[in-house]
């Protein structure tokens, strides 16, 4: 069973995020954060990120996010990537691992 998360989308005024979301089986992140435009800071660093195969406009239009941890993100089995960070104008650093491999 595919899991998709979309909790977040278009949360327009949406500033602050603190959970524990167990993310061990979702295969589709696509548009998880898509126009969440006031988040400045996002941390994602205990996201179970193996099973996801799509993060298509994950973080689209976040146009105030200025810092991204996704320290513990394994691509490996991501197929879509497309538009992940489209629009985040003020985006200044992201967080990742070494083996962070886009091929």
């Amino acid at each position: 069973m595919s899991l998709i998360i979309k909790y977040f989308s278009n949360c327009h005024e949406l500033k602050e995020i603190i959970f524990n979301l167990n993310t061990n089986n979702v295969e589709n992140m696509s548009k998880m954060f898509n126009n969440c435009n006031e988040l400045k800071n996002l941390n994602l660093s205990n996201f179970s990120t193996v099973k996801v195969i799509n993060m298509h406009k994950m973080f689209a239009e976040c146009f105030e996010l200025e810092y991204l941890d996704l320290s513990n993100f394994d691509i490996s089995n991501v197929i879509n990537m497309g538009l992940m960070f489209y629009k985040c104008y003020n985006l200044k650093e992201i967080k990742i691992i070494n083996i962070f491999n886009t091929s």
